[in-house]
């Protein structure tokens, strides 16, 4: 059992095992709270480091959970470890004695009171001190530590009212002394300790707590204590023996039946469970058609014996036009529990003094299903203090209700929708279309009441495919078709589109328009021109809308499928077609805006095609500050509305597509997000070249190409730059065509052509210092320095690597000045100086890491490797190949995967295990082979001959290498 009621640790052998590290702790603490749902891995570093986690990498929380671990396995054996499920860190095999000391709560909740008093004993000898007391308390969710004292004080006060009932309330006092200690100014607490000491015959220490805690409360607040707490002081001066609750006369039972199929939510079950054992009430916050009432009425009959006085239920119709009047429902109430109809006062205060009244001495469980706000809800709720609990359902976040816990509702997930269709529509029928029913599981998107409608539909048709259904769901409306015998989605969205203001619903309608997965806070304002902030929480207290805030980023809107198809529906039918068009025209530039930005930022906007005509839209100050401040982690999240962004420009404007399309493509090669790169492009060409707008086919054939290099495919990269360097020359465009030469080069360079992809760097070179460009320009030097080292001539390398890295660093280009420091350690290394190799392959190393590029860290770890190799050091050599390796194959760099498999067959050749090295080369020269790369094919051709003692494998590489022009020299053996 892992310990939360005190320090943190796991009991074993009824003694407590203790991780010294803070770290572990701290871990343990967030798993165990966490319980089975886990917790992801982002959450675990905010966790475990705070705002310091975000400059560390996910691998440092893989760390953590490995020593914790390794401490658990060493202190209670393989009963208690962590586990890795879809992507979050579970504690498994241990339960808590937190959850202990609630469950004794629970049981007690009923039982006569010498029972009660005996087994709340046993839930507070759970508690070694204050609770988490030795982690920090950001590590766990907040409010976790303060709930947790909340319900010992609760458990505490009714233990002590327990022990008085029972005529023994010394067995009170050992508990209560110490926690009026820590909790001077608790009015109940100290209610119970006063009633305590009086029933001990110790009315004068019962006064003079009383008296202290006046004058406390008197000092440092300046108000009296509680009317509960005069009235308790008034008992003791009288010396009468607190009055015992009578019996409840009436048990009504008003909640609708269970639902029979109710699926799922086994989190959610857990915390109301919690929550209505303990001393708060709950609500439960989700969109339309979530299920928020059937998991209520689920809950109800579950603790139906748990409220022996009975339980009172109202639809409040929070989401109709005309929600239920909070007056009428207690009316309702009262007379439900007895109160004659002339007994019911006729205005709203009055009835709810009644109804507090009438609750006071009961334990009852209300039910306030789909409640407009907490205006409405607060009459309802009963009196603070007693044994009755509430649970609230609302659309509405519902935030400020009293001594109420809110709980979060959200979709099923793939498992339960299925779950809950094949109860509705039978397994067998599910298991015989498993195609179909993925499909009818997605189209529904997890709403339940979307599932309980195809399901309703699939049963009233028991002729029917799945797959008709799903055709059905896919060629017509999907929300024509999710309708049947009264249940509607599109229905249930429109209550709550109904509810919104006039600028609310125009930005509703306009958010659906656009095909982007999410969108950042900015775009709203783009949409409406004006301010969106008020209209997009409108939204978001609606629950059209979800809103999230992932770590420290800014706030992001997200529809839900079936929500988006609903305001898509009710944009276009209700905003007029220019309004839409100028609408989107202004998000897509807003995109636009700020790609030029984060270019500007990474480099200046040089060594990069020059925006064209297209109008940008400007996101507000911190929009562009928080691209530009931390660009990494931007465009990570951005990735994925930028490429649906460009998708959409395709049907909206050619200049609009092919530079968002190309500027997002820019920013997504250092990061080597190839896929998003050819998304992005795909709709661009045939628009560009449809619209006769050569320069923006031009930029699109470029960039075309550049991705095929970066996916090492250099001989479908030919093709497009040839086309987009006579599209360049057509229009005049001297650094567009300096970009092209210079990539150009870069393809005759891996087809070894050295002579013509020399005579292209330098005209580039020229080009782009004409046009301004330094950074280009020193790019354009930097692939001349790699022809140079390829053809094996060290020397020249060097001194052109120099000359690119200096310019470079002039034009504050960081990433061609790490990869020129990158050529000057392979040149170095091919000239005999390892060791000056190595210091500057650990710079580019340090440099990367430091700028958050795991591309500069591969080449690092690469050159690393063959210096340690050439200076001796074998296994720093393999181990840095290694991670080289690693890393490569992760990208998908099948270029970088064979340069260090024939590096390792180097190391693993001198250490005297061909066998290991020939697999190496046979490996690589597969790649080499398959890339179309006929240096490498000669190298590790060469390489494996000799290694072999194949003659004819070496006088072939020979060959292939003379005709190269390439010097055969010691680096054809050993990686330079």
């Amino acid at each position: 059992m892992v310990a939360l009621l005190g320090p943190v640790g796991v009991a074993r052998d009824e003694r407590l095992v203790r991780p010294t590290s803070a770290i572990a702790r701290t871990l343990l603490a967030a798993l165990a709270v966490a319980g089975p749902p886990g917790v992801s891995v982002g959450t675990l570093r905010e966790r475990i480091w705070g705002a310091r986690g975000d400059d560390l990498s996910e691998s440092a929380v893989g760390v953590a959970v490995h020593r914790l671990r390794r401490w658990l396995r060493d202190s209670v054996g393989d009963a208690v470890t962590v586990a890795y499920v879809r992507d979050r860190y579970v504690l498994q095999g241990a339960g808590t004695d937190a959850a202990a000391f609630r469950t004794l709560v629970k049981r007690a909740a009923g039982a006569e009171p010498p029972e009660r008093a005996r087994t709340l004993e046993q839930a507070l000898a759970l508690w070694r001190g204050r609770a988490l007391e030795d982690v920090p308390a950001e590590a766990v969710d907040p409010g976790t530590v303060a709930q947790l004292e909340r319900e010992r004080i609760t458990a505490a006060t009714d233990h002590a009212r327990a022990a008085l009932a029972s005529g023994d309330p010394e067995r009170a006092l050992p508990v209560l002394g110490p926690l009026t200690d820590q909790y001077p100014m608790d009015e109940p607490l100290l209610g119970a300790w006063i009633e305590t000491l009086a029933g001990c015959g110790r009315q004068a220490e019962a006064l003079d707590a009383y008296e202290r805690l006046r004058r406390r409360l008197d000092r440092q607040l300046g108000i009296m204590p509680g009317a509960e707490l005069r009235e308790i002081h008034l008992r003791v001066l009288r010396q009468e023996t607190p009055p015992r609750a009578p019996s409840p006369e009436r048990r009504p039972r008003q909640v609708p039946a269970a639902i029979a199929d109710f699926t799922g939510r086994e989190e959610q079950v857990a915390a109301l469970l919690a929550v209505l054992g303990g001393s708060e009430s709950a609500a439960v916050a989700g969109m339309g058609g979530v299920g928020k009432s059937a998991l209520a009425r689920h809950i109800a009959h579950r603790v139906r014996e748990d409220f022996p006085d009975g339980q009172l239920y109202a639809d409040l119709q929070g989401a109709e036009p005309a929600p239920t009047d909070p007056a009428e429902a207690l009316a309702r109430f009262l007379r439900a529990l007895g109160v004659g109809g002339s007994a019911i006062p006729d205005g709203l205060a009055e009835r709810a003094v009644l109804y507090r009244t009438v609750l006071a001495d009961r334990r009852m469980l209300v039910v306030l299903d789909n409640a407009a706000d907490e205006r409405q809800v607060a009459p309802l709720l009963p009196g603070a203090d007693t044994g009755c609990r509430v649970i609230v359902t609302s659309r509405t976040r519902l935030t400020a209700l009293p001594g109420t816990r809110l709980i979060e509702l959200g979709v099923l997930d793939g498992g339960r929708s299925r779950e809950l269709l094949a109860r509705i529509v039978g397994a067998e029928r599910m298991a015989a279309e498993p195609d179909a029913a993925e499909d009818l599981v997605r189209l529904c998107g997890g709403l339940p009441l979307a599932l309980r409608i195809a399901g309703a539909r699939l049963a009233a048709k028991p002729h029917w495919r799945l797959a008709d259904l799903t055709a059905r769901l896919r060629d017509r409306h999907r929300l024509d078709e999710l309708a049947h015998h009264g249940l509607s989605v599109r229905a249930t969205l429109d209550v709550s589109y109904d509810g919104l203001d006039a600028t609310a619903r125009r930005l509703y309608g306009l958010l659906g328009l656009l095909d982007v997965p999410d969108v950042p806070a900015w775009v709203p304002s783009a949409l409406l021109d004006a301010d969106g902030e008020d209209a997009v929480e409108a939204l978001v207290d609606a629950r059209l809308v979800e809103a999230a805030r992932p770590a420290d980023d800014e706030v992001r809107y997200r529809f839900h499928d079936l929500v988006r198809e609903h305001a898509r529906e009710r944009g276009t039918a209700e905003i007029p077609e220019p309004e839409r068009t100028a609408a989107v025209r202004r998000a897509l530039g807003g995109w636009l805006a700020l790609c030029d930005t984060v270019i500007h930022t990474v480099n200046r906007g040089g060594d990069a095609l020059r925006p064209g005509d297209a109008p940008r839209y400007a996101p507000d100050a911190a929009a562009m500050a928080g691209a530009t401040a931390r660009t990494a982690r931007w465009l990570e999240r951005e990735t994925e509305a930028l490429t649906a962004a460009a998708g959409q420009a395709a049907r909206v404007d050619d200049d609009l597509c092919w530079e968002l399309a190309v500027r997002a493509s820019i920013l997504f090669q250092p990061a080597h997000y190839v896929d998003a790169w050819r998304k992005a492009m795909d709709g661009a060409l045939p628009v560009t070249r449809a619209a006769g707008n050569r320069t923006g086919e031009a930029a699109v054939l470029h960039r075309i190409a550049e991705l095929a290099c970066a996916r090492r495919d250099y001989r479908a990269a030919l093709g497009p730059v040839e086309e987009a360097l006579a599209l360049f020359e057509a229009v005049g465009d001297g650094h567009g065509v300096g970009l092209v030469l210079r990539q150009r080069a870069v393809v005759h360079r891996m087809a070894g052509r050295y002579a013509r992809a020399l005579d292209d760097t330098d005209r580039s070179f020229e080009l782009l210092r004409e046009a301004d460009d330094p950074a280009g320009a020193a790019h354009a030097l930097m692939v001349a320095g790699q022809v140079r080292a390829e053809r094996g001539e060290p020397e020249a390398a060097l001194e052109v690597f120099g000359r690119a890295r200096d310019m470079a660093h002039e034009a504050h280009d960081a990433s061609v000045e790490l990869q020129s420091v990158y050529g000057v350690g392979q040149a170095l290394l091919a000239l005999g100086q390892a060791a000056e190799a190595r210091d500057l392959f650990d710079y580019v190393g340090n440099a990367s890491t430091a700028a958050g590029s795991r591309l500069g860290g591969m080449y690092a770890n690469h050159g690393l490797g063959c210096a340690y190799a050439a200076l001796g050091q074998a296994e720093d050599a393999e181990r840095a190949l290694t991670a080289a390796l690693g890393l490569a194959r992760e990208r998908r760099d099948r270029l970088t995967d064979l340069r260090v498999r024939y590096a390792l067959a180097g190391v693993y050749g001198d250490g005297g295990d061909e066998a290991r090295a020939a697999a190496e080369l046979r490996h690589a020269l597969r790649l080499a082979e398959a890339l179309g790369v006929p240096l490498w094919t000669a190298r590790c051709r060469l390489a494996l001959g000799e290694l072999t003692g194949d003659g004819e494998q070496v006088r072939r590489a020979g060959r292939q290498l003379a005709e190269l022009g390439v010097h055969r020299s010691r680096q054809d053996v050993k990686e330079m």
